[in-house]
Order: C-alpha cells, then sequence, then structure tokens
C-alpha cells in the first residue's frame, strides 16, 4: 500500500489489523475471517499506538491480534508469527518497509537492493498459501506516471508484489480519498473512502457503491478546476439547475 506521509495510511492500516482478527466487516463494507494479525507498527511507538487504539473505542484487543515497534528486530518477528500460525491464513502488516530496508551498498543497484529486502518476505508467503504480507511504503513527490509508478523505489518493489494499492488524498484538511487497487488476480479498482475522526469507511457503505463515489469524484475533480475560471456573471439559466438538480 502506497501513501503520503500524514494521510491516514497507518489509522488505515490499524484499522484492517483489528478488522481481521477480530473477523467481521472492515471498514464497515468488507466482509473479513477472523485470523491471526500481527500490526508491525514502526513508525509510531507504543504510546502511540496505545493512543490510537483508545481512540478507537478499544479497551481491549484480540487475543489474535499481536503488534511490535521495533525496526531493528521486526522483520525476525514477523519470521516467527508467520511460522507459528502456519494453516492458519496469518497476516503481517509491515509498517512501513523503509524501516527495515537498512542503507543500500555502495556496489549494489536500487532494484537489486530492495529485491533482497522483499525475497525473504514472498518466501515466508510462498511457504504458506492463505498467508498474506502488507507491506505500507512512500509514494514519490513526483505525481507523473500512473498508480503503479506513484511508489517510491525502482520497479523491483512493484514487480515483486502480487498487488498494490494506492491512497490518494488530495487535501489533508478535506476527509476524502481514493483508494486505488491494482492486482494481478482481480481487476483494477478505485473506491472512494471518508475519514470520520479516526475512522476510515467506504463511501456508500459497500464496496460497489464506494466504486460509484469514486468515479463521480473523479469526474468533479475534472470538472471543477474547468469551471473556476468562468466570469461571475457568466451564470447557468434558472431552469437548467433545475435540470441538473433532479
Amino acid at each position: 500500500m502506497v501513501a503520503a506521509p500524514k494521510i491516514g495510511k497507518s489509522l488505515l492500516s490499524l484499522m484492517l489489523a483489528i478488522a481481521c482478527a477480530r473477523g467481521g466487516k472492515a471498514f464497515g463494507s468488507i466482509r473479513v475471517a477472523a485470523r491471526p494479525v500481527l500490526l508491525l507498527d514502526l513508525e509510531s511507538g507504543d504510546r502511540r499506538l496505545a493512543k490510537r487504539l483508545t481512540d478507537f473505542g478499544l479497551t481491549s484487543v484480540p487475543s489474535t491480534f499481536e503488534f511490535h515497534t521495533d525496526p531493528d528486530t521486526a522483520l525476525a518477528v514477523m519470521r516467527e508469527f508467520m511460522e507459528r500460525h502456519k494453516g492458519q491464513s496469518p497476516l503481517a502488516i509491515l509498517d512501513t518497509l523503509s524501516e527495515v530496508m537498512g542503507p543500500k551498498p555502495r556496489d549494489l543497484a536500487p532494484m537489486l537492493h530492495e529485491k533482497r529486502t522483499l525475497q525473504p518476505i514472498q518466501k515466508l508467503c510462498a511457504d504458506d498459501p492463505g498467508a498474506s504480507v502488507l507491506i505500507v511504503h512512500h509514494n514519490r513527490k513526483d505525481k507523473t506516471g500512473d498508480s503503479v509508478d506513484s511508489s517510491s523505489g525502482t520497479h523491483g518493489l512493484t514487480g515483486a508484489v502480487d498487488g498494490i494499492f494506492v491512497m490518494d488524498r488530495p487535501d489533508r484538511q478535506k476527509p476524502e480519498a481514493t483508494l486505488i487497487r491494482n492486482s494481478r488476480d482481480v481487476e483494477d479498482a478505485r473506491f472512494g473512502m471518508t475519514l470520520k475522526g479516526v475512522v476510515w469507511t467506504f463511501d456508500g457503505r459497500s464496496a460497489g457503491k464506494a466504486r460509484l463515489a469514486a468515479q463521480e469524484r473523479q469526474v468533479r475533480e475534472r470538472v471543477e478546476p474547468a469551471g473556476q475560471g468562468r466570469p461571475q456573471d457568466a451564470r447557468t439559466p434558472e431552469g437548467a439547475r433545475a435540470v441538473d438538480a433532479r
């Protein structure tokens, strides 16, 4: 999952972790089965993570939920967790990848450095069908290209994973965001999401309605800039406004 800093990606990851540990619905829309979950929250620390859980209204967490905040031991903890829960469809969430990559050796190409970081994680999933790892990563500052190109780093990262989610929230002061999905196994899609307090929900409370909301938002974003340059006296006739309202 690729996203810019400070737009709510860690909140989204934490919500997903709790939902999958409990079972039920994620983001108010997606049915998920309960499973062992490990959240490697490597940027927040114990105190901030505890506060976020409190903000969610949680006084306790499911026994199927574990968390870890130390970057130096994160990959070893992930490996032990996945092996301990083999055959139980475990989910590990690594937030963020940069915390475990380490410095690139001078004589190693960036793509090879990224691949070597991902290879042990890929093997954990390959050895246990049903196991999943969600890797949270920062986006590029350069906005050119499509959603796949938005990931920071080389195509060694995006080419190695099975699917990519890009969280796009153009204005941090507004609660709306779009979650863009690109996957090898299912069709590409866009979903409208809204942050209410500390809770992310799919717009319309279903995946189908969230896709429609994302399409409408995309159209609105294209139309609004075109309308901003119109003179104040260039008004739409009253009758036309009535038709639009219907």
